[in-house]
């Protein structure tokens, strides 16, 4: 299994469920398409992507514990 194929079994859960616009955006300074290909391990051209490197996968792993900090307060108010 390579590293794409690693990267989306694990985020499978929340695929559907997450804006990753907002995530490439506001967590990576990346388009959405960057996210996507990442993600998918596929180019929209369908030429395999480059693995995410060391530093982009802490930032992606960055953004989403803050994301699930944000909506845990925000269900914790409720």
């Amino acid at each position: 299994m390579n590293e794409a194929e690693k990267l989306i079994e694990k985020v499978n859960d929340i695929l559907l469920d997450v804006s990753w616009r907002e995530v490439a955006n506001k967590y990576m300074h990346r388009p959405a398409e960057w996210l996507h290909e990442h993600i998918e391990g596929l180019r929209m051209d369908g030429t395999v992507v480059e693995p995410m490197t060391k530093e982009e996968l802490e930032m992606f792993k960055n953004g989403l514990l803050d994301l699930s900090d944000r909506i845990r307060r925000v269900a914790e108010s409720l």
